[in-house]
């Protein structure tokens, strides 16, 4: 049997960083090129954000759905609003 490796926790103590003499703050989360990035290096916060934006344009194409008889462009729609995300 296997033992489970040992998880360290690397304690970083409140140190002021100044850059040119400006004090750089501290965030918890930045959004860097469209991905949302926390400070403790989770993803729940992008993936909500993508979760809604997902959800909501799939609520627009069911509204549109009886006006744009089509199937090609809904999945026009998808293609553009939806599969993005989706990489």
């Amino acid at each position: 049997m296997s033992k489970r490796p040992t998880i360290f926790h690397l304690v970083i103590p409140n140190v002021d960083i100044f850059i040119n003499s400006e004090k750089i703050n501290k965030v918890y989360e930045t959004k860097f090129f469209g991905v949302i990035i926390q400070h403790n290096v989770k993803w729940h916060a992008h993936s909500y954000l993508i979760k809604n934006k997902i959800s909501n344009t799939i609520v627009i194409m069911n509204k549109v759905k009886h006006i744009l008889s089509t199937s090609h462009f809904l999945q026009l729609l998808y293609q553009t609003l939806i599969e993005p995300y989706q990489s």
